[in-house]
């Protein structure tokens, strides 16, 4: 999962309670996007990072894939 931007990063930004403080508490983000907005170098740089962690995951066969299939 992508984090774009300080308000999903860090949350610090707006102190309400309608802005989470540290989404990573609640979801598993892999790349962090900096920047209020962020830019767009930042924002391609982190897409690029987020797709080389994808491409070097392993598939792991299903335990259920194939079940009952001749």
């Amino acid at each position: 999962m992508l984090a774009i931007g300080a308000c999903a990063t860090t949350g610090r930004t707006y102190l309400s309670y309608s802005t989470l403080q540290g989404v990573d508490e609640i979801i598993p983000v892999d790349v962090y996007i900096p920047g209020c907005p962020p830019r767009p170098e930042a924002l391609t740089d982190g897409i690029m990072k987020l797709h080389e962690q994808v491409m070097n995951q392993r598939l792991q066969r299903v335990h259920w894939y194939g079940k009952g299939r001749s």
